[in-house]
């Protein structure tokens, strides 16, 4: 019986100490997989702190970039620039004693440069150090039909933490520059687009603000619309149905597209109208650039683009950049209440603002260039206009002179002090000598056929009866050319000052051809209460004559245009009314895009800017 209770007492014990070494081993196994548990959170927890640490050393890269980019008034950088501080996100980087949640279990990992973090700012396709590469985007995102050049840059973050973890960050950023003079017609402002003559619009059409395609008898646009505010296609309620055109259509009809179809059954309608972001010129909205209730007069709006700066206030660096003023290889400066015989009456400098002595061929070729100041009758602006005229044929020699000082940008101004309006006329240019933008920050004139060739305007095939003949005489390689001024009149090839005050049946144009870019400004339509209409796109352009020939039948002339239109600002100086009595009846508009400009640009040109981040990937 002891032996049998003996010998339950000892397999209990057995028993018992199996069931131990299984509790041991099951304890054990647990405290080890809750120790892998523990250190594969932990290893998780470290790979997130590690992956966190290299995204926003990514993201402080871009921040710097982009101020880089700014300060360089939105220009490429070279990647020198790049100076990172020797912290990022210090809250992150503190020890686990300040209390940032930080588990004991981990050491400190302080995101310091270079010890433990690594990066690099290069271009995409070069090495890792100079200029960005260049790259032409055909297709610019959000913005359908319009290209642009890129400059590419890579961000790469890397950050190694306790346990050797490392995480590497890769981002690829993007500056892209869009050139204004790829478009038909870019505004800053309102579009509007009156009732009047048929028209067909070749080439992009794009507007920062609204857009107002009213009735035509047929008004076609051929490519890519755009527009940021609301588009309408129906009148406003100021639009008086009165003025120039006023009989050729209602403001109910609808504009026609790239299927010959009406927007109410046009399929083409919804893929060539969109609606988009701003186009900054400035690389940054305006508001953030400019400012017209402190006491700095350059930062006052886009008008400063063809103003020259006031040297006594510092002039923000996305507008220094811009100023057609600053990018000009020659200046030239004139005061029409001086003695044209004298010296005070003409000062010509170069790009450095560095005057040109009196004797020299380019002043003395500049002088004979400039015809001389006269008071010419503006019907539009009611009143005389101080106008210094300038032969294009002879400044063909001073471009000769110059050689590789000039770069095609050339400023013109009259500095008198008097009160009356001043202005630039533009002669004598069918024939130019090579690509030219002529800037001013007063009005312009342009009169007869401009960068046509040949020597008369019977010579321009577009002179002719034939609308859409060639707009360049055979022969003539057509030059890159821009105007860029307070406003923009066209004279025809009929043009005679002395008819200027006389009524409109002594002003008869006959056709005319311009082949130029423009930047100008407009008058908007109710300009200082007077409800009065804009003109709208085909009014950029002024005109002063009657363009009916009464020698023809009475048929209108064309006036027969390629380039491109940008308005950027309202008019300052040259604000007359739209359609004033006597002022003009309108051309038979004959307007394409050039496409020269796709590939050639106006010298100077301007141009919108956009910063993006491109695709993320860990390395």
């Amino acid at each position: 019986m002891k032996y049998q209770q003996h010998f339950r007492a000892g397999s209990g014990l057995v028993v018992a100490l199996i069931v131990l070494v299984t509790i041991v081993t099951l304890v054990g196994f647990a405290l080890n997989l809750t120790s892998n548990f523990s250190r594969q959170a932990s290893r998780q927890r470290t790979v997130l702190h590690a992956q966190t640490a290299a995204e926003s050393a990514v993201e402080y890269i871009y921040a710097t970039w982009k101020k880089a980019i700014k300060t360089n008034a939105y220009a490429p950088v070279v990647t020198a620039t790049f100076a990172l501080p020797s912290t990022l996100h210090p809250a992150l980087a503190a020890s686990p004693a300040t209390g940032t949640g930080i588990s004991p279990v981990f050491a400190p990992w302080p995101l310091t440069f270079p010890a433990n973090v690594t990066y690099t700012t290069t271009n995409q396709f070069g090495t890792t150090t100079g200029s960005p590469t260049k790259v032409k985007v055909w297709n610019v995102p959000g913005y359908p039909g319009w290209s642009g050049n890129s400059y590419f840059y890579k961000a790469e973050a890397s950050v190694t933490a306790a346990g050797n973890i490392r995480q590497g960050i890769r981002r690829y950023l993007q500056l892209t520059a869009v050139p204004l003079f790829q478009a038909a017609i870019f505004y800053e402002d309102n579009l509007e687009i009156h009732p009047g003559p048929s028209m067909t619009i070749s080439g992009l059409v794009h507007t920062n603000s609204d857009l107002e395609a009213l009735a035509y008898t047929s008004l076609k646009f051929l490519n890519d619309v755009s527009y940021v505010g609301q588009y309408r296609e129906t009148a406003p309620g100021n639009w008086s149905g009165t003025g120039s055109g006023s009989g050729y259509g209602s403001p109910t009809e609808k504009p026609f597209w790239q299927d010959d179809q009406q927007s109410d059954t046009s399929a083409a309608k919804q893929t060539q109208l969109k609606q988009v972001d701003r186009m900054e010129p400035l690389g940054s909205r305006p508001a953030q650039v400019f400012n017209t209730t402190d006491t700095n007069p350059n930062n006052d709006g886009f008008h400063e683009l063809i103003e020259r700066p006031n040297g006594s206030y510092s002039d923000p660096p996305e507008i220094a950049t811009m100023r057609l003023y600053n990018k000009a290889s020659l200046k030239i400066e004139v005061d029409s209440s001086k003695d044209p015989a004298t010296t005070a009456y003409l000062k010509v400098s170069n790009s450095s603002n560095v005057t040109y002595a009196s004797t020299s061929a380019v002043y003395q070729q500049v002088r004979a260039a400039i015809v001389g100041s006269t008071s010419m009758y503006d019907q539009r602006e009611t009143t005389n206009v101080n106008v210094t005229s300038l032969d294009m044929g002879k400044f063909n020699d001073v471009i000769a002179t110059m050689g590789g000082n000039y770069n095609g940008v050339v400023y013109i101004t009259d500095v008198s002090t008097d009160a009356a309006k001043d202005a630039v006329r533009l002669l004598n240019g069918r024939v130019l000598a090579d690509d030219i933008t002529v800037a001013t920050d007063e009005g312009m004139y342009i009169q007869g056929d401009f960068n046509t060739g040949g020597s008369a305007a019977t010579d321009v095939p577009s002179n002719g009866t034939t609308p859409g003949a060639d707009h360049v005489v055979p022969g003539y390689t057509e030059k890159s050319v821009a105007v860029a001024a307070d406003a923009v009149t066209v004279l025809s090839n009929n043009w005679n000052d002395t008819n200027a005050a006389s009524t409109l049946t002594a002003r008869v144009a006959t056709n005319t051809t311009v082949n130029a870019g423009m930047i100008t400004g407009n008058v908007p339509t109710d300009y200082n209460g007077s409800g009065n209409p804009s003109g709208g796109v085909h009014n950029l352009p002024r005109f002063l004559e009657m363009w009916l020939n009464p020698s023809n039948g009475w048929q209108e002339s064309n006036f027969t245009y390629y380039g491109s239109m940008i308005q950027l600002f309202k008019s300052t100086s040259f604000t007359g009314l739209w359609y004033t009595n006597n002022t003009y009846w309108p051309p038979n508009r004959i307007w394409n895009f050039d496409d020269l400009f796709l590939t050639n640009p106006p010298k100077g040109s301007v141009q919108a800017t956009q910063l993006s981040r491109g695709r993320w990937e860990r390395f």
